[in-house]
């Protein structure tokens, strides 16, 4: 089992269990990661399931990730977090796909299954996404201020956010794209 802390610059993190860690069960800590693969993993409990992307603390951006096939279950935030802080770039080329995040928010503040934010050409396909057990998930999949992608085929069920409108897709300052073939 590994705990919050494991991250690589170019790598794969395959078949591990990250159960009740404290701040993320994986997260590249912002370090300009490339051509990372996240795939079938299992995280249980915690604070965030998988974080990517980009921060202020480090300047630098992860570029050519792919989170695929991974179970995210009861985590305090959001199932998987792709987001950039603002002013230093965007997360480039980020494929998320055939990840399934049950019960994730469960801190009290609204969540998303899946958080891209500040990003360029992320495709989220075929993952599903279950807010069952009294959690705060607001929304399914949740993209803010990007452009050019998909989210195709993905199945969203059972939000149960916080006061206000829920929305299986949610996006806001997106241009180029593509919403087809999902289930909400």
């Amino acid at each position: 089992r590994l705990g919050s802390g494991a991250y690589s610059w170019i790598g794969t993190v395959m078949n591990c269990t990250f159960e009740d860690c404290f701040n993320s069960g994986f997260n590249t800590h912002h370090a300009g990661c490339e051509d990372v693969l996240i795939t079938g993993n299992r995280v249980t409990r915690g604070g965030y399931g998988i974080v990517v992307g980009g921060s202020t603390s480090t300047t630098a951006v992860d570029r050519n990730i792919v989170i695929s096939n991974n179970i995210l279950q009861g985590t305090q935030t959001d199932g998987i977090n792709c987001a950039t802080d603002p002013g230093i770039g965007t997360a480039d080329a980020l494929v998320i796909s055939g990840n399934v995040i049950e019960d994730c928010g469960r801190d009290g503040v609204s969540r998303a299954g899946i958080l891209v934010a500040r990003y360029d050409d992320v495709i989220i396909s075929n993952n599903r996404i279950n807010g069952k057990l009294n959690t705060f998930l607001r929304y399914g999949i949740q993209l803010v201020t990007g452009g050019g992608g998909a989210v195709t085929g993905n199945r969203v069920e059972d939000l149960n956010g916080a006061a206000g409108t829920n929305g299986g897709i949610f996006w806001t300052s997106c241009t180029v794209l593509k919403v087809q073939g999902n289930s909400i």
